[in-house]
């Protein structure tokens, strides 16, 4: 009888425990699925940007201290696909990339500026006609800019040297503005098309693009960048783009962890079953 009971109390212990483990199973499943549907549409299409043209003047406006020192990666541009081993791993594009604290009109978000510069000697197929910025965190802030007559803007290009010289690391404007930007919430990921045209505006070598700008509030960290030369990609390299918060990366990790813990459980029970009808 006494048997019977602490067996009964055993039982129950491990169903209470199955239980809670379950909950915190669907608790983790359920958080995941929140996060990312409350983040950007998963979707194949694509969200057009202003990509408007400003001046260095206007630039000066809306533009604070740097956050973090130019960072500049070099990519290979090849005739072969960039995992291939042929590939011949020449420096055929440098991306420069560095992270300002927004001023005026801008003042709470950050300034995300790239370059793209198409080295002289390339042996690129083709001319580059798109930058890849992977994994950009939510789609690029919208910011009034009306104040200094620019109206709304998520994603501009420089033109011109502001008075007191370009910012940060940057040392030239470029020559070559891009025909378009776009935000995919699919991967997600923002692009500067260089289209052919007309008018062409694909980057040919010794070409600089303008300094491309766009806004968000998140921080800075370095994620996967690459080049297009007509339609093949180059190899990746690393360039400032916007991180999730700390809060969301650490409910993530609690749904992973729930998930984990929960498999663990399940699967150790079922062997502990198996063990014990083994010795029936």
């Amino acid at each position: 009888m006494k048997g019977e009971t602490l067996m009964s109390c055993r039982k129950r212990k491990t169903e209470n425990i199955g239980f809670r483990l379950r909950a915190l199973f669907w608790a983790s499943l359920v958080s995941m699925t929140l996060l990312l549907w409350m983040g950007p549409p998963h979707a194949a299409y694509a969200i057009s940007l202003t990509n408007t043209a400003i001046t260095g003047a206007e630039f000066a406006m809306f533009l604070g201290g740097s956050i973090n020192s130019l960072n500049t990666t070099t990519l290979d541009v090849s005739p072969f696909f960039a995992d291939d081993p042929m590939n011949n791993n020449f420096a055929d594009v440098d991306v420069l990339s560095q992270t300002f604290a927004g001023a005026g009109s801008a003042s709470g978000f950050n300034v995300y500026l790239y370059q793209v510069l198409h080295k002289s000697g390339s042996d690129a197929a083709s001319n580059l006609t798109q930058l890849n910025i992977d994994w950009f965190t939510g789609i690029p802030t919208t910011i009034d800019l009306t104040g200094i007559g620019l109206g709304f803007v998520n994603s501009f290009y420089v033109t011109t040297a502001p008075g007191g010289g370009l910012p940060g690391g940057f040392t030239m404007v470029g020559t070559k503005d891009p025909s378009g930007s776009e935000f995919l919430p699919g991967i997600p990921a923002t692009r500067f098309a260089f289209g052919t045209g007309p008018p062409d505006k694909s980057l040919a070598p010794s070409d600089r693009s303008f300094l491309l700008g766009l806004f968000s509030p998140q921080p800075p960290g370095l994620l996967p960048v690459n080049v297009v030369d007509g339609g093949l990609g180059s190899t990746f390299g690393t360039a400032y783009s916007p991180i999730p918060e700390p809060s969301t990366l650490w409910l993530l990790g609690i749904g992973f962890a729930g998930i984990v813990i929960y498999t663990s459980y399940r699967e150790r029970r079922k062997g502990k079953g198996n063990s014990l009808r083994a010795h029936g």
